[in-house]
């Protein structure tokens, strides 16, 4: 008799903890639609390295060369600014080792990565923005509007547009402002792209972007 009990006590206790293990990793689990980051590469465009303390010193970046670990000048070129030309020190949002890109070099230009994405995803972008007012811009086009697209290549109906002033009226665009835009996954790879839609020597400047999955399950 005393074994059979100590036999069935056993059997109660294995089905508890079993419950319990289970419990634990349930309450555990990654809820299915907690956010997910998504890898960028060289997000704050720290690379091609630009001297940091000139407050108009750049890069210059064209269509095909690949000094942009991680990205692609996608048309014409674009110009990687230094810390002090990008004037990231001492920003709220914005890291304090950040570059930036001009996506005008000499002209419209733009800038593309390829990220891992899952079919039917909603990944949220997020990035910092800034009007470009480098020197040369301040001095000789102090009104032109500056402006840019943030796209998945290949899904350009949800593209989501930023319109960030001129160098005259900035508005909150004089200082360095976290956005963010929100694009359905083109597939298993997306290609996320920065395209500037105003015309100039002068572009948008942009820098530490991050992606991350939120889609609901």
């Amino acid at each position: 008799m005393r074994t059979r009990l100590a036999c069935g006590r056993r059997s109660r206790l294995a089905v508890l903890a079993a419950a319990a293990v289970t419990a634990a990793t349930l309450i555990g689990a990654t809820p299915a639609n907690a956010d997910s980051a998504i890898a960028v590469t060289n997000p704050s465009f720290i690379q091609p390295y630009v001297n940091p303390t000139a407050p108009d010193a750049y890069v210059r970046v064209p269509l095909g060369v690949d000094t942009i670990p991680g990205w692609r000048v996608t048309n014409n070129d674009v110009d990687v600014f230094g810390r002090a030309a990008s004037k990231t020190s001492g920003s709220s949002v914005v890291d304090s080792g950040s570059q930036a890109v001009d996506l005008n070099g000499s002209t419209t230009g733009g800038i593309e990565q390829t990220i891992r994405t899952e079919p039917g995803s909603v990944v949220t972008i997020t990035f910092a923005a800034k009007i470009n007012d480098h020197p040369f811009c301040a001095t000789y086009e102090s009104s032109n509007n500056q402006s840019l697209l943030v796209q998945f290549a290949g899904n350009t109906s949800r593209a989501e547009s930023f319109s960030l002033g001129t160098v005259a009226t900035p508005g909150r665009y004089a200082r360095w402002q976290l956005e963010r835009a929100v694009l359905p996954a083109t597939g298993r790879h997306s290609r996320l792209q920065f395209l500037s839609t105003n015309a100039g020597h002068c572009g948008p400047l942009i820098t530490d972007i991050r992606a991350t999955d939120n889609t609901t399950t």
